[in-house]
């Protein structure tokens, strides 16, 4: 019998939350979303987070990925508040998720050309 120094049993509970988005945008190709996703698990009052990578019908890793084109721009999902996952405050599309992002570029972009951030 192994004995596990200062063992405990304790209850918890273990999530998936996105620890990374990121907005592909390459001259020349389709922008894409990417998501990176962490698995947290609470136990004892301390978190304890590590990446958690799905897999493919064919056991390969695969990150969530979505494209923004033709095919999609007009798919629309449930805005959900993020202070309360429970609660959705309205619907948007791919292609105004895309406008969004672009929009706070732009916005990001005249910010630090005013604080001349080169």
């Amino acid at each position: 019998m192994t004995t596990l120094y200062n063992e405990t049993t304790e209850t918890g509970n273990s999530y998936l939350r996105a620890s990374s988005i990121t907005m592909v945008n390459s001259y020349g190709g389709t922008p894409r979303v990417e998501v990176n996703e962490q698995r947290v698990l609470t136990l004892g009052g301390s978190a304890i987070t590590s990446a958690h990578q799905r897999t493919d019908s064919d056991g390969y890793p695969q990150n969530i990925l979505k494209r923004f084109d033709a095919e999609n721009a007009n798919v629309s999902f449930d805005l959900i508040d993020p202070s309360n996952i429970e609660s959705v405050v309205g619907s948007i599309t791919y292609s105004e998720v895309y406008a969004t992002m672009f929009s706070l570029y732009m916005h990001l972009a005249t910010e630090a050309d005013a604080a001349n951030i080169s």
